[in-house]
């Protein structure tokens, strides 16, 4: 997948995601609000936010860990199911 596709994918996700907002009439607070009832369920810089990709990153150190944390394990790192022990 190229960066244009992966790009199109997210914008997909984020669209699915103000619907399911919308569906449960949920809006996420912003300081961009200016009381319109028309704006989106995901507004301003937040909504800006997840579009672009750009989001915190995990300090230094908690990067510098979870790097050992695999190399411990090979590499690989084992997911458990939805409501069951790892």
């Amino acid at each position: 997948m190229n960066e244009e596709q992966a790009r199109e994918v997210a914008h997909r996700i984020l669209r699915e995601f103000e619907d399911l907002l919308a569906e449960n009439g949920i809006w996420i607070p912003s300081d961009d609000r200016t009381g319109n009832p028309d704006e989106a369920h995901l507004f301003g810089r937040e909504y800006s936010r997840l579009a672009s990709g750009r989001t915190p990153g995990p300090p230094q150190a908690q990067r510098e860990s979870s790097k050992r944390w695999l190399a411990q394990r090979g590499g690989r790192c084992r997911m458990a199911k939805h409501g069951s022990a790892a």
